[in-house]
């Protein structure tokens, strides 16, 4: 192995095993197993049955962005008020509440700038602090938030 590829291993075994609390001999098998096999060390730990939302949550809390914990009975239904549930399922975005930072937002892609100015002028003047959730988790919780609003009182 190369020394490239024993940091990039060494950094992954790593970060799972202390975020995801999956055991490091584990992790350091699968990937020994595939490279014998000509595969790259994260092919080779998705198939070692680790799933692809927690290599995603690990990669991002790396890139210094917080996870969020999806909550739907914590969310305040105002909050759509200023961040409607139709433009929140197209940006694939939750508003969570308010915390120190300001305004608490989970994305799935906190890469899309465009879509994070539009949040921030939303909110502005409130600051906005994003987190990153899975995709599937926001879309569920944008559904049940949307059926709440639209069940009779």
């Amino acid at each position: 192995m190369a020394v490239a590829a024993n940091q990039l291993v060494d950094k992954l075994i790593g970060a799972l095993s202390t975020e995801a609390s999956i055991d490091a001999s584990r992790l350091a098998d699968a990937i020994e197993r595939g490279f014998a096999r000509g595969l790259n060390p994260v092919r080779s730990v998705l198939e070692s049955g680790v799933g692809l939302d927690v290599l995603e949550r690990v990669a991002w809390w790396h890139q210094g962005y917080d996870v969020a914990e999806i909550d739907v009975n914590a969310i305040d239904p105002s909050f759509f008020n200023k961040f409607p549930v139709s433009i929140a399922k197209a940006y694939n975005a939750l508003p969570l509440g308010q915390g120190s930072e300001g305004f608490l937002i989970a994305v799935a892609d906190p890469d899309n700038l465009t879509v994070l100015d539009d949040i921030r002028k939303r909110f502005a003047p409130t600051p906005v602090k994003v987190l990153v959730a899975d995709a599937q988790q926001i879309e569920a919780a944008l559904s049940s938030m949307e059926h709440r609003a639209s069940a009779p009182s």
